[in-house]
């Protein structure tokens, strides 16, 4: 409703992982997961399938110690992939100082939907897995 009312951009924050998260993706545009160092979010992200909705993948709480290391850990899961048409990007950010590299992922994810009609049938695929 919002979406049909003009809001834009629309954000939509899920708790936790499963099958809520991946219903959520299918009517979403753009999936930023949010992970955080020293929780073993890394492993949770594959077990969950998170990595494979994700268009973004962002390292919060760049101040403690392990963010390096987890961006790392996922670059090192993407190089892993390579039927990617779109290769989320790892951003580190620390949201309470400066969230501008998870907002320049986002600009850069809506610019490659918008190329070649992407974004329509983004969302014609959404709404079919809604349908059924």
């Amino acid at each position: 409703m919002l979406d049909a009312a003009g809001y834009d951009p629309l954000l939509v924050e899920t708790g936790g992982v499963g099958q809520g998260v991946v219903e959520v993706a299918a009517t979403a545009d753009s999936v930023a997961v949010i992970l955080s160092p020293e929780a073993g979010d890394a492993v949770q992200a594959m077990k969950a399938g998170l990595l494979e909705i994700a268009d973004v993948l962002c390292v919060n709480k760049a101040d403690r110690p392990g963010a390096d290391e987890l961006a790392s850990s996922l670059e090192a899961m993407l190089d892993l992939r390579e039927d990617l048409p779109w290769r989320p990007p790892v951003v580190v950010v620390n949201a309470l100082a400066d969230a501008a590299p998870l907002r320049a992922a986002l600009d850069a994810h809506a610019a490659w939907l918008a190329d070649a009609d992407r974004l329509a049938a983004r969302r014609r695929r959404g709404l079919e897995a809604r349908l059924r």
